[in-house]
Parts: structure tokens; sequence; C-alpha cells
């Protein structure tokens, strides 16, 4: 490049870029008419330009009259400028663009293949979450070997993640999170049960595993799994089928919310509120340790609209409490004594 236009090149572009973004139209026709810099040094001065290309005359005669004329994604770039700051801006902002519909691309075609009820193209679906690229992608893999118990994949694609992403320390807590919701599922498996049948235990660590952070990964599929098998749902959400290509609601989907229980951590007693339940009537409190013993159990009476549960004889530690109603609803949560 600069044998063919000379070693002043760089010094035309470093004085055309240091007298930026106060160049004229004018001074921009000349450099590009006289084809004095070469296309992705005059594209560098003209984004930094944006006063002077803000002009639909100009960007034809770039485009369409001007020796060597300019490809249509470079007028895409310079357009992009009259509302970003940098070159680089622009740069990543049209980079981030065809990122989006290629990862939107792919994610089409993975879920194309899912939907496949005659048979499913293993080989194929793995390449394509591959091509996708983002460490998210990777925790779907996982997900879909561990539904098809090719636990060995599975655990060498997890073990992988930190040697194939420079993972920030934000990354790395989110990853640390999957990798004991991974964990969980293992041991799950290795007792074979299903996620539908844990005690109250196991419920207790997928509710700490849905708390540690809520927008990851680990924590949003703990969430899903606690609000459609125990009515844990916080907000209520609807789960997407890919096999069946639509929206199915969760039974029951409760919200949380309507559940109060306080003050918690408790001392001498705690409340429980349950009067927002409406056309559901309540019927009985259970309150159960981490062990999974029942320590507690009474009815309740709908129009009470409240609890009071003496803490004073049992022992500080964490407690799962269940509502349950007429209709065989429950209203799972946990509670701490701290005396």
């Amino acid at each position: 490049m600069l044998e063919s236009w000379g070693e002043g090149v760089l010094d035309l572009r470093s004085h055309l870029l240091s007298e930026s973004p106060n160049l004229t139209q004018e001074v921009l026709l000349e450099v590009a008419g006289d084809n004095l810099l070469p296309q992705a040094m005059l594209l560098e001065v003209l984004i930094a330009n944006p006063g002077a290309t803000n002009d639909l005359s100009f960007l034809d005669y770039l485009q369409y009259e001007k020796p060597n004329p300019m490809s249509e994604s470079m007028i895409d770039l310079i357009i992009e400028s009259w509302t970003s700051d940098t070159y680089p801006e622009a740069i990543e902002r049209s980079l981030s663009a065809v990122n989006q519909e290629r990862v939107s691309l792919c994610n089409s075609i993975i879920h194309h293949i899912l939907a496949d009820s005659s048979r499913t193209e293993y080989d194929s679906l793995r390449t394509w979450i591959y091509r996708i690229g983002t460490i998210e992608s990777r925790y779907d893999l996982i997900e879909f070997l561990l539904g098809n118990n090719d636990t060995t994949v599975a655990a060498n694609i997890l073990g992988s993640i930190p040697q194939d992403f420079e993972l920030t320390d934000h990354e790395t807590d989110q990853y640390n999170l999957y990798t004991d919701l991974y964990n969980f599922k293992i041991a799950l498996k290795n007792e074979d049960k299903e996620i539908n049948q844990l005690d109250s235990i196991e419920i207790s660590e997928l509710l700490t595993i849905a708390g540690a952070m809520p927008n990851s990964f680990a924590s949003m599929r703990a969430q899903n799994a606690l609000c459609f098998f125990y009515n844990l749902c916080e907000p209520p959400i609807a789960t997407v089928s890919l096999s069946e290509n639509k929206i199915r609601k969760p039974k029951q989907i409760l919200r949380k919310e309507i559940i109060t229980a306080y003050p918690n951590p408790a001392n001498e007693f705690i409340i429980f509120e349950y009067g927002s339940i409406v056309n559901n009537k309540v019927e009985s409190l259970t309150i159960t340790d981490m062990t999974g013993k029942k320590r507690f159990v009474t009815s309740l009476r709908p129009e009470q609209h409240q609890y009071i549960y003496d803490t004073r004889d049992i022992n500080n530690g964490t407690y799962l409490y269940t509502i349950t109603t007429q209709s065989g609803a429950r209203y799972i949560g946990k509670i701490t004594v701290q005396k």
C-alpha cells in the first residue's frame, strides 16, 4: 500500500485526522477525487468528519462517481458516523449487527433440528451450537447432552470453557454457579431421580442457585424448574417448548409474593400472611428442617388471612415452609430462625 501511494500517505492521513472533525466537504472531495489515500484510510477520515459528510449528494459521489468508488458497506459506516462519536464505535456497531444476525440464523437452525421429532442430528446440532461462539451456547449444549444422558461429553465441554474463553470475574462467578447446577443434576441422575422428585433439602439447594445471580443462565434454569414443578414463581413465566414450537404456561402459576413470611430471620415468632390467595383456599402449613423431617404441621383458616408460628421451641437454622391449598397447589419458601 505504501508503495502504491507513496510514503507521504501516512503523513497525509495523520494531518487530516488531526484537523478532524473540522475538515470541509471541499477538502474531502479533493482527497477522494484525487485518490490521495487508500480506501481504508479515506474511510477513516470521512467517518471522523460527520458534519462534512452528512450530505446525500456527497455520498452519491463517493459511491457512484469518484474514481475507485466506495462500497455500499463503507457508505453505511459513514452514515452511522453521523450518530457515532468515533470510527471504532461505528465499526464495532456494524460488527455487532453482523454478529447478531449470525447468532439469530444459528439459533433458527438449532431450533429446526430440535423440532424434528423423527430424528435428532446430534453432530449437526453440536456444530451449530459451537458456531454461535458464546459461553451461554456451551451451557445450552451441556443441557442438551444431560437430557440425552451423555454425561461424559457434557463434563468435557464444561471443563473446557475456562480454556476456550477469557472469563471475566463476573463470568467466572456465573461459570461456578452453573457448575453447581450441573453437579446438582448429576447427583440426581446418580440417584435415579428427576427434577420433579426433589425433597426439601434439594429444593433448598435449588432455591440457593436460583437466588444467587438472578439473570444468569444457571439461576434462570433453576427458577424455571422451581416454578414449573413446585409453583415457586417469581415472577410467573411461560416456558418455551422447542419440540412443540409454542408457548406453554406452567400449571398453577403462582406469585411468590402472595405468601409473606416475616420477620425473616425470626427470633420468637414468624407471621405467615396468605390473604391475597383468592378462590384457592389455604388448607395447611408444614414446616420441615433441612433433613426433610417435619417439625410442625397445622391446619389454616382461610378467613384469618395469617398464621403466627411460635419459633421459640425450635433450634436456630434454616427451614422450609409449605402452604397447601384445597386444590392441591403448594407455596414453598425458606425461613431462618436466629435467636
